[in-house]
């Protein structure tokens, strides 16, 4: 079992993690799912609550979603306590509610759009500001069992590639984790990590591009490896990202 937040880089992974507990800043664990869930996902996640057994929710205005404590009393049902709005304690951030609510008002596939892209980021930021002097472990979650959108640019992973462009390899988070569940068993691989030296933004596109559905799974390491993480991306896939990274930095919302 390895501390989630000293994982070697991809492609090295992990079947067992933990969290670390007693530091002087506890961590808040931000999960965002490409085509799954929080709550049907974390019994697989395999993370004793030892480590973390507190989870909330962020409201939002635009797309309005509103958490209430009935709501966060759901989480029962996988043995996880709703956590208080000052939690000192490590805590699962469940981004589930929002980005279902995203895909219901704006429809699936429209990350790429600068609006939607910048929505998407203020409630990560909102995120990561539970609690008050917290580190964030940002894990991205990808049930290979379940339909994923071919296309990169029509994914929720797309948020994180135009973020690791827009920073050069660098997250605004203290580490960002791969989750990939093939037949209900997840593998852990870390893509950033601030103690670490980071991926340059190209081989962080290269690696989230190349997540692919089960029948396919064999290419994605295979396909990944032989790419220098000097090599700017080529295909109209990773030109329609930049352009729109283009208009987003123009807009200025970051």
């Amino acid at each position: 079992m390895l501390d989630l937040t000293k994982l070697k880089l991809f492609p090295f992974r992990v079947k067992s993690v933990s969290i670390p507990i007693n530091e002087e800043q506890s961590y808040n664990i931000i999960f965002l799912s490409e085509n799954s869930d929080f709550v049907s996902t974390y019994p697989k996640l395999r993370i004793r609550r030892q480590y973390a057994k507190k989870v909330t929710a962020v409201s939002f205005k635009v797309p309005r979603l509103i958490i209430t404590m009935k709501y966060l009393m759901l989480y029962k049902s996988v043995g996880l306590l709703p956590a208080t709005p000052n939690e000192e304690n490590n805590v699962y951030i469940d981004t589930s509610p929002f980005f279902s609510v995203l895909d219901s008002v704006y429809g699936k596939g429209s990350y790429r759009r600068p609006m939607i892209l910048s929505k998407a980021v203020s409630y990560l930021n909102q995120a990561k500001s539970v609690g008050e002097n917290k580190k964030n472990i940002l894990i991205f979650h990808t049930d290979l069992s379940k339909p994923i959108e071919p296309e990169l640019i029509n994914r929720r992973s797309v948020i994180l590639a135009m973020i690791a462009r827009l920073g050069d390899g660098a997250f605004p988070f203290d580490s960002v984790i791969l989750a990939t569940e093939v037949a209900g068993s997840i593998l852990y691989s870390s893509i950033y990590n601030k103690t670490m030296k980071q991926f340059q933004a190209g081989k962080i596109v290269s690696i989230l591009k190349y997540i692919k559905p089960e029948e396919e799974k064999k290419k994605v390491i295979t396909s990944v490896a032989p790419i220098s993480v000097d090599e700017e991306p080529k295909s109209d896939e990773q030109k329609s990202i930049l352009k729109t990274i283009d208009q987003y930095q123009k807009q200025k919302v970051l």
